[in-house]
């Protein structure tokens, strides 16, 4: 429905058109502009306010951000610009926290917008710290590719002890994510003096922890112990018990590697029990899985079975897939171990049902190993044989060192299954049906008023096309004229051996090969051919084409193979075969990129848009009359 005032307007508008001239001519813009100004405000102001709401709903419980921090925030959407305050950005930046166990993408997002958007606003102390919080959610991430990237970037920064260590200690977290472990160690040496001197509890944890770390990839299982046990010190003093609780089981699986058995189940309990204070149900399971493979391997098969169970049972109840598929393939193994093979076969079997929901070969494969081993035990060969087939088939798949990554990421499988899960449910649905009908209804009317602007302008296009493909016949027509002209001024200056300019007569005999011999048809035809066949030298020959045409060597021969095209075009339009690859063939052109290039700068369109219209009723019509 049109408003009142509007609809008052139009009457007063259609009255003066029959009377005005000017009104009529003008009209069509005016309505355009009448209609399309308040239209397109209506739909930013629409937009805004969806992108508004759904910014709110899912950072504002994320960061408990003030109404000016919002509007900041709201940079990182490309059509919303709003002044911002120095002042704003400064507070908003040193109220930014950032998730430390598992920091969000937006988290980098957001800091990126600020940096690279507000540069000349913030303080210098402002920068550092902004790129150090980048730089350690990367870290977090795992791109180090980035977060090299952001430290190169701090480096154009005076930075004090304590900042440059810790951009030291980000640099070896990325190069440790990238195995060089040498590089890595020079990086955490370098930072971790200072980290002691200053008694900074929180980052000698993390350097101690990934010092650990790093030995052990490395197989320095001692200094491993050692740094571990370090960091379990600096976290204690601290209170961090989900740190203590995840240093005790890393100490426990290098213990585990060293063949130290005993210790190791000492420290995987001790993971297990904080665990169980914490209430955190994926170490809890996988401290349970950690302690029966030791027993596995320790060959007590009763005590090992009832730590998988309970490892099973954690992960069922909290639908860890992942570690569910674990404790059916130890399980499995363990059963057959034990001679309770109906057992493996039942987890074996469950396995298999389980990571076939899964992108997971290697675990296929090894479940599909030991259902083999089993069958075999119990008499059943050619099932055993036929399984043993399928996974030597997939494990023809698998390259090494995909099978030695899968399993060095099994911790991080674990620790990220239920982080993953809360990060699904960040996206929520605010606008009301009322909005969303409003939007549809803009975004229609904007689609109507763009299509007939496009209509148009193809229309004025297509007339501007067929108007310059009449001035091309026209030029194809002159072309003719003087072709036949240079040829009959040839023959007489040869006839009458007039004495003429040197350039002249060497252009002359150039024109006489390339206009009566037809030579730059030939695709091999150069600059060096045509001065042997004129007997000079290449220099001369480009400066009489240059001199006599204004143009160089290979401009001049490719005007003479599109005029050719033309006219092939405008002799053979009636033939349904006219392939426009044999015409550029026949004019001697060899590339078709060179020979669209050139068509589309001497004519004005491409050889297809030329075809179509000596095809089309104008261009029957215009040959009648030109030719």
């Amino acid at each position: 429905m049109i408003p009142l005032f509007q609809e008052k307007m139009l009457k007063i508008i259609w009255f003066k058109v029959n009377q005005l001239i000017i009104v009529r001519k003008t009209l069509p813009i005016f309505l355009i502009l009448y209609f399309l100004i308040p239209t397109t405000v209506n739909v930013i102001f629409a937009y805004q306010n969806q992108e508004k709401a759904k910014f709110e709903s899912e950072n504002l419980d994320l960061f408990n951000l003030s109404d000016s921090s919002i509007s900041i925030l709201q940079e990182q959407f490309p059509l919303i610009k709003n002044n911002i305050l120095a002042k704003e950005l400064e507070l908003f930046l040193e109220e930014f926290e950032i998730d430390q166990t598992l920091p969000k993408e937006e988290d980098a997002e957001i800091l990126k917008v600020i940096y690279s958007q507000h540069n000349k606003k913030l303080k210098k102390q402002t920068k550092i710290n902004l790129l150090l919080k980048l730089a350690y959610i990367y870290n977090r991430q795992i791109k180090s590719k980035e977060v090299i990237a952001t430290l190169e970037e701090l480096k154009r920064y005076d930075l004090s002890e304590s900042e440059l260590a810790l951009s030291q200690y980000y640099f070896g977290l990325a190069e440790q994510d990238k195995s060089n472990f040498e590089t890595a160690l020079s990086y955490y040496l370098k930072a971790l003096p200072v980290f002691e001197k200053q008694k900074d509890q929180k980052n000698l944890t993390g350097i101690y922890s990934d010092l650990g770390r790093l030995y052990n990839s490395n197989k320095d299982y001692k200094k491993s112990i050692y740094y571990y046990l370090k960091a379990v010190s600096t976290a204690e003093t601290m209170m961090d018990t989900s740190l203590i609780a995840k240093t005790y089981s890393n100490i426990g699986t290098t213990y585990e590697r060293m063949q130290e058995d005993e210790l190791a189940i000492e420290f995987y309990k001790k993971g297990m029990e904080l665990s169980k204070v914490l209430q955190d149900s994926l170490k809890l399971a996988q401290n349970l899985l950690n302690i029966g493979n030791v027993y596995t391997k320790l060959k007590d098969y009763p005590k090992a079975h009832e730590y998988y169970l309970q490892s099973l049972e954690i992960c069922q109840q909290k639908n860890i897939a992942y570690g569910k598929v674990l404790n059916y393939l130890n399980i499995g193994l363990n059963a057959k171990d034990w001679g309770k093979y109906d057992l493996g076969l039942t987890m074996t079997d469950s396995g298999l049902q389980q990571v076939n929901l899964m992108d997971l070969p290697f675990e296929k494969a090894s479940l599909l190993h030991n259902k083999s081993q089993i069958h075999a035990k119990i008499g059943k060969y050619e099932e055993a044989y036929l399984l043993l087939l399928e996974a030597d088939e997939l494990e023809k798949e698998i390259f090494d060192k995909e099978k030695q990554a899968r399993i060095e990421e099994l911790t991080v499988k674990y620790e990220t299954t239920i982080k993953e899960k809360e990060l699904e449910n960040a996206n929520l649905q605010v606008k009301s049906a009322q909005q969303n009908l409003r939007f549809l209804f803009i975004i229609s009317c904007l689609i109507i008023i763009a299509t007939s602007l496009l209509v148009a302008f193809y229309r004025s296009r297509a007339i501007k096309i067929k108007a310059l493909y009449l001035k091309n016949l026209e030029t194809l027509a002159i072309y003719k004229n003087n072709r036949a002209s240079i040829k009959k001024q040839i023959e007489e200056k040869n006839n009458t051996n007039k004495n003429t300019d040197q350039f002249e007569q060497l252009f002359e005999q150039i024109n006489q090969l390339l206009i009566d011999e037809e030579a730059y048809k030939n695709a091999d035809f150069n600059l060096n051919s045509l001065a042997q066949q004129v007997k000079s030298n290449s220099k001369y020959v480009s400066q009489a084409i240059q001199q006599e045409t204004s143009k160089n060597f290979n401009t001049y021969i490719n005007h003479l193979r599109v005029m050719e095209a033309q006219k092939l075009i405008q002799e053979n339009y009636q033939d349904d075969n006219l392939n426009l690859t044999d015409v550029m063939y026949a004019c001697g052109f060899q590339s078709r990129t060179t020979f669209y290039k050139a068509f589309q700068k001497e004519t004005g369109m491409s050889p297809k848009q030329y075809k179509d219209l000596a095809i089309s009723e104008i261009g029957r019509n215009e040959e009648d009359t030109i030719y």
